[in-house]
């Protein structure tokens, strides 16, 4: 265990001590930091729970469809199967959103949430020309 994290500190020490600021290409314009490092970590985990969420739609699907040819054939032992892949289709469903809402109400209560995506008001002074 203390090797692989070893070993994972010194790929990616190096890659978070210098995502300070990176001198910019010709195909890249303006800078890179710890935050653009974060956003796509972020991009990359929207990406897989989407994926993630369709493929237990797709077992839900596929689960189905199998039940019913299932009960066409008269068969018990398939219809069995095709009734534990629904379930592992609509737990996995289950977890992943449960999981992906969790994770969101950290980030809000935290306030690591995006910008301007908090539903919190700040207060403001009475009179002073503001939408209070």
């Amino acid at each position: 265990m203390y090797k692989i994290l070893g070993v994972l500190m010194a790929v990616f020490g190096p890659v978070l001590a210098l995502a300070q600021s990176v001198n910019p290409g010709p195909a890249y314009v303006g800078n890179q930091n710890a935050f653009t490092l974060l956003s796509t970590g972020q991009s990359l985990m929207n990406l897989l729970i989407r994926v993630l969420v369709g493929f237990a739609i797709l077992m839900i699907i596929i689960g189905v469809v199998r039940f019913i040819m299932a009960g066409a054939s008269g068969s018990e032992e398939a219809q069995a199967k095709a009734k534990g892949t629904i379930l592992y289709g609509i737990l996995g469903l289950f977890v992943i959103t449960t999981i992906w809402g969790l994770v969101a109400i950290v980030r809000r209560t935290l306030g690591t949430g995006t910008p301007g995506s908090s539903n919190v008001e700040l207060p403001c002074v009475p009179g002073q020309n503001q939408n209070c």
